[in-house]
This record gives C-alpha cells, structure tokens and sequence, in this order.
C-alpha cells in the first residue's frame, strides 16, 4: 500500500520518522498558479518534478534549463514547482515575480507553503523527483550546474 506524503508527516511528527528513501510516497493533488496566475493540474502522465524551495536551487533550475526550458520539460512530460511561501510578500510581488515571468518556463508556485511543505529538501539544491502515474520512483538533490544540466539535458 502507498504511504501518502500525509502520512509520511503525521508519522515524522509522532516521533517515528521518514525513511530516507521517498520510493513509493505518493505527489498529489498538486494544483497550482504559475507565475502569470494560470491554474495547473499534476496530471498522471507527469514524469518529473523539479522542485525548488530556495534562491540557489531556482538560479541552478534556470541555468540548467536555459533558452528552452519549456520545451525541455514538454519533452521529459515534467513541471518546475516552487516554493515561495518563506518570501516576504511585498519582495514577492514587486521582484520575485517579475523576474519568474521572464523565465522561458512556467513555474508552479505554492504561496502557502502547505502543499509542498513534507517534500524532500535540500538546501541549494534543486529536488528532482521522478514520477509513474503520481508515485514517487526516485529523488536526486541536484546541488550544482553540472549535475542538475547531466539529469535535465542528457547527451
């Protein structure tokens, strides 16, 4: 049976805790706006999340990605999910966000933080996690440019 990140939290908070292994958690619902204010849908055939919850892990995500960074996660059926809910939301409305909308890729944004908030982390690093109709299969903390650019565009 799949454990959901739910319960994953509820044992985390009795003391029990989380294997290290998110194999088998399972993403969802996830329903988020981007930064334009479009609402999006997981959908079952998403295969890849990368998440980001820090300053660092969004300027990795957006180096790896470059030019093309829509395209690129068309191609891997993958969504780019962040966490914005520890900003300040003056910094958030008249920085952060203008700056997302130049990006060449949406950006899933969660404000409050409760939806991500039992999501594996690292600070830095950008979490990519790979998906099979909304089961965790695999995580990677991908903390530099040349890791991060070997998973989103492998030659």
């Amino acid at each position: 049976m799949r454990k959901s990140l739910l319960t994953s939290l509820l044992a985390t908070a009795a003391g029990v805790g989380m294997t290290a292994s998110w194999a088998g958690q399972v993403v969802g619902p996830v329903r988020l706006q981007d930064q334009f204010g479009h609402e999006h849908t997981l959908a079952a055939d998403t295969r890849r999340i990368y998440f980001t919850h820090d300053m660092d892990g969004g300027k990795l995500l957006k180096a790896a990605l470059g030019d093309r960074g829509q395209a690129v996660l068309d191609a891997q059926h993958a969504v780019a999910i962040t966490d914005i809910s520890g900003m300040p939301a003056m910094i958030r409305r008249m920085m952060a966000l203008p700056a997302m909308k130049k990006r060449s890729y949406r950006i899933w944004l969660d404000a409050t933080g409760k939806l991500v908030a039992g999501w594996p982390r690292e600070p830095g690093k950008v979490t990519v996690m790979e998906l099979d109709d909304f089961s965790i299969t695999g995580t990677t903390f991908a903390g530099d440019e040349p890791t991060l650019e070997a998973i989103v565009q492998p030659r």
